[in-house]
């Protein structure tokens, strides 16, 4: 899963760097990014959704996982800026 997202950022990156998006198909590219940009909104609000109501019920029965845990939203938290990226950019450069 985790591979093939990154593939996937990878992907929309480029087309988002490409003065050229390949074949000119503007409707294709725009429809990638839609694409990526519902995937990385649905993460994450999954991300957030655990870091505020899942992990704290796990610290409460196991507070031994505390460690854990918060390596975990440090992760949430590298992944969001990884997502929101690209979509940013596209953003910027007057795509959808």
């Amino acid at each position: 899963m985790h591979a093939r997202l990154r593939q996937a950022l990878d992907a929309a990156r480029a087309t988002i760097d490409a003065d050229d998006p390949g074949d000119g198909d503007a409707a294709a590219v725009g429809d990638l990014l839609l694409v990526c940009h519902g995937f990385c909104a649905a993460l994450d609000a999954h991300h957030r959704g655990e870091d505020r109501t899942l992990f704290p019920g796990i610290e409460a029965a196991r507070p031994d996982l505390a460690p854990v845990l918060r390596s975990l939203e440090r992760d949430h938290a590298l992944v969001a800026d990884l997502v929101t990226e690209p979509v940013g950019r596209a953003r910027r450069q007057g795509r959808p």
